[in-house]
Order: C-alpha cells, then sequence, then structure tokens
C-alpha cells in the first residue's frame, strides 16, 4: 500500500492544478520525471555496488539511507504556501457520500486534497 501511494502521489499533485486540455502532456512529464531516474539508477548501480560499495549490500543500504537523508535536506529548500486550517481539512468520503454537516467538494486550489466546509 506505501509503493502503490508513493507512485501515485504525484499524479494525484498535478491531476488538479493543470488545465484538463493538457493532461496528456503534463502526465507524461512527470511520468519521466518519476522514470528516468529508475532507469539511470538501473543503469549505473550495478557497477557502483561492484566497484565503490565491494558488493557489500550493507554499505548499499548505507548509501541509500544518506542518499535519503540528502534528499530529505533538499525538501527543506522547497517554498510553499501557508495554508489556513479550515482549507487544510481533509474530506474521508467522495462528495456523493457526504452526509450530515459537511459538504465535500474538490478544491481547485489544493491539488492533494478535497476540501470539506461546514454549510
Amino acid at each position: 500500500i506505501a509503493w502503490a501511494s508513493m507512485m501515485g502521489i504525484p499524479y494525484i499533485m498535478v491531476a488538479n492544478s493543470i488545465p484538463p486540455s493538457k493532461n496528456g502532456v503534463y502526465m507524461g512529464i512527470v511520468n519521466m520525471m518519476i522514470v528516468i531516474p529508475m532507469i539511470i539508477q538501473t543503469l549505473t548501480f550495478g557497477g557502483i555496488y561492484k566497484h565503490y560499495l565491494y558488493s557489500n549490500p550493507s554499505y548499499a543500504l548505507y548509501t541509500a539511507g544518506g542518499l535519503l537523508l540528502l534528499a530529505s535536506l533538499f525538501t527543506l529548500r522547497v517554498k510553499s504556501d501557508e495554508i489556513e486550517m479550515e482549507e487544510a481539512l481533509i474530506c474521508p468520503f467522495p462528495p456523493a457520500a457526504a452526509t450530515g454537516e459537511i459538504s465535500c467538494f474538490p478544491c481547485q486550489r489544493q491539488p492533494i486534497a478535497v476540501s470539506c466546509r461546514s454549510q
């Protein structure tokens, strides 16, 4: 489930923030940004594993952990807009299943979540 959500989240983030007429182009670009690094890793890591990591799986895991920490540091450079708490609420039900005092509708400004507001 975690892998599926990691693979799907970039598409969800883009889906609501692009014009519908350009869906194919933007989704293709997002797909290339995911697949091209995978291809580069597949073609290069065998040599790195053999020559620099001495075919030691522990070194490969340490390298992966170090690169993960480095990537997390780079995410600190990403600037985002502050979202008010009311707008950041996520509705667990699709709009058709919404009942009671909550009215759910897709929010054009929030590409990840469906925004819920009280009536």
